[in-house]
């Protein structure tokens, strides 16, 4: 379709009075060049992401966005386990706290749940 309305254009151009033959040729020559020029650039965008052995000149490996996937993963996986290492190494340091003091487990058990609250809140 798109093809079509190009030819037409470029055959009305061909056939109107646009001055002087220098003139004409000269407009003629960049209005082509530009239409012709269109249609490759939407027949690339089109298919940037062609599926099988065909191969276009704007070809995307997908391999750079899965590896970010893989490594934001890994960063968020990293993170969670130090969130887990502080919250242990703070309900170990209640119960040696509770231990030093001599309470019951019920004690150490508000102090450790004290301790995860601290954790969890951003202000802390």
């Amino acid at each position: 379709m798109i093809t079509t309305i190009v030819g037409v254009i470029l055959a009305l151009l061909l056939v109107t009075k646009l001055g002087g033959l220098v003139e004409s040729l000269i407009t003629l020559a960049f209005l082509s060049f530009f239409f012709l020029y269109l249609l490759r650039l939407l027949n690339v965008i089109d298919t940037p992401f062609k599926v099988g052995q065909e191969r276009t000149e704007d070809d995307v490996s997908l391999f750079l966005l899965s590896e970010f996937v893989v490594h934001a993963q890994a960063a968020a996986i990293e993170e969670q386990l130090v969130e887990v290492e502080e919250v242990q190494s703070a309900e170990l340091e209640a119960a040696a706290e509770a231990d030093e003091a001599g309470q019951d487990a019920a004690a150490i058990g508000q102090e450790a749940a004290a301790a995860r609250e601290r954790l969890a809140r951003p202000d802390a």
